[in-house]
């Protein structure tokens, strides 16, 4: 092996094309992963400011009886 660039065919290493799949495979569960834990999350945080929703609307509805 020498310090320059080299044509890796003339060369003689070539990287199979399994190890390629492989890694394109892995990169791409990788990746649906992380979207379904965003997921998980914007639904979590949905789901809070649901909850708090209903106790906003009662607060609102007090005050306007308040007010009359």
């Amino acid at each position: 092996m020498t310090k320059r660039l080299e044509n890796m065919i003339e060369v003689g290493f070539i990287t199979p094309t399994n190890v390629k799949t492989q890694a394109i495979d892995s990169t791409s569960k990788v990746v649906v992963m992380i979207l379904r834990i965003d997921d998980v999350i914007a639904a979590s945080k949905l789901d809070k400011e649901t909850d708090i929703l209903p106790q906003l609307n009662r607060l609102s509805r007090n005050q306007k009886y308040c007010e009359k």
